[in-house]
Order: C-alpha cells, then structure tokens, then sequence
C-alpha cells in the first residue's frame, strides 16, 4: 500500500468514531487493526481471562460469547501445559497474575496510557491502574525499533522466529490505542516496522502463532487454533463485560 493509500486509510478510520476497524497491504505484510480513542469515556478496554485462571483456557469465540465485546485480540503468552499466563494481567484494578517478564501496557482510571519494563516497576503507583496487560519484547520506543529484542526474559525461540503475530500500540500521543494482527508471517524487526507505518510510536508483541486472533463488531476475522488463557477486549458500554472476569 503507498502512502497516501494508507493515511487514507487510517482518516477514514478515524473518522468513524471511537472504535475502527481497518485492513491494510504493507510492503507485502498484510495486517487486520482495530484502533481505539483512549479518550472517549463511553469506550473500555481491559484484559479477559478464562474460567479458573490461572490453570485453564477456553476457546476464543467462548470467551466473545460469555463478554459480548465489540472488539478483541488474543493477549499474552501463556504456559502450554499449565495454561498460566507468562505476561502480567490486572483487570479493574485487581492484579490477576504477577510477572517479572517482557513489557507491560498499563491504562490509569484516568485513561492515561503507558508501557513500564516488568522487571523495572518500582515507581509505578498501582492503586492508579485499571487494567495491565505485559507481552514482549518491547518493538517500538518513542517511534524507533530498539537495537536488540533481547534482555526481557523471554526464553522460547518461538518468539524470535518468524510467525504470524499480534501487537498493542499506542499513539505518539498515547491517546489512541491499537490492537494489530499480521496475517503474514514476520519476524520482529519486520513486525516493528509494519506497525510504526500505521502510525504507532510505541508498541509490545502479544502472543502470536497458533494464538492469534481478531474480533470486531460481531465477525471473527482471525480465529486462534488453539484455547486462549486471556484476550484483550473492548467494550462500547458502561462497566463492560458480560461475565465474570476471573472466572468465578
């Protein structure tokens, strides 16, 4: 897609209120984007997880289904064989799961977004959070991809390969929030690259593979091959959510 091409693309977007939906073709990576203003109070993001977590998946149009999102992603990594989540999760202020592992998205009550290192968070005041979500590597700082990907903690060679993948993003402002799948398969420096073009500055991967997935406004346009431990939704209503975020 040229340039002109995609900034159309992303104002028509825009331009359709809070919560969009786009595909794009770039530099031969095709990638599906739902992109959200942080800003608008009637919208809410956060983190869902399956029933008895931290020791269960379900299978993604379950989780839809039970939440009633208008909009998802697959989330973290999560282990294979004990189904715990290797990323950190806080939904509603309440952490869920603890990691010292990859990057963390955090948004306060009063919506401001940011990402802190999971290692690194001794400064971060979490009675202001309403939701976090940690994944890895970090891909973009400040709009520019970082020298190495290493240095997180993460050890599976998986995530160092090529795959087909998911990332979240936040604008230069961090005023609107992106949830991107790459139906193509990339490396992270490819991956990095594809999302600054869409007008991210800052971004983490989420967990990729066999575990994307998308959902928007009622249609599965990415399906995971396998149950999910956690997604990231978003809700057009009040309170959001459809069933118990902890899987009671």
């Amino acid at each position: 897609m040229c340039v002109a091409a995609l900034l159309v693309a992303l104002l028509s977007g825009a331009a359709r209120g809070a919560v969009s939906f786009d595909e794009y073709v770039i530099d031969g990576v095709w990638v599906k984007a739902v992109t959200v203003d942080l800003g608008d109070s009637t919208i809410k993001v956060s983190p869902q997880v399956c029933y008895g977590l931290p020791f269960s998946e379900e299978p993604f149009d379950s989780i839809i289904y039970r939440t009633r999102p208008l909009a998802a992603v697959n989330g973290t990594y999560f282990n294979m064989e004990t189904s715990t989540p290797v990323g950190e999760i806080t939904i509603d202020g309440v952490k869920l799961n603890s990691s010292a592992t990859g990057t963390v998205l955090a948004v306060t009550r009063k919506r401001r977004a940011f990402f802190f290192s999971a290692r690194n968070h001794r400064k971060i005041k979490r009675s202001d959070l309403e939701f976090t979500l940690g994944g890895g590597p970090r891909l973009l700082v400040k709009g520019k991809i970082p020298s190495s990907f290493g240095g997180e903690g993460f050890r599976d060679k998986h995530i160092f390969g090529s795959a087909v993948r998911t990332a979240v993003g936040l604008d230069n402002a961090s005023a609107r929030l992106t949830m991107a799948v790459s139906l193509t398969s990339v490396t992270l420096g490819r991956w990095a690259a594809t999302l600054r073009s869409l007008g991210v500055s800052d971004a983490i991967n989420l967990d990729g593979g066999g575990s994307t997935a998308l959902f928007y406004r009622g249609v599965f346009h990415v399906k995971p091959t396998r149950p999910l431990s956690n997604i990231l939704v978003v809700y057009d209503r009040p309170g959001g959510g459809g069933g118990s975020h902890r899987g009671d």
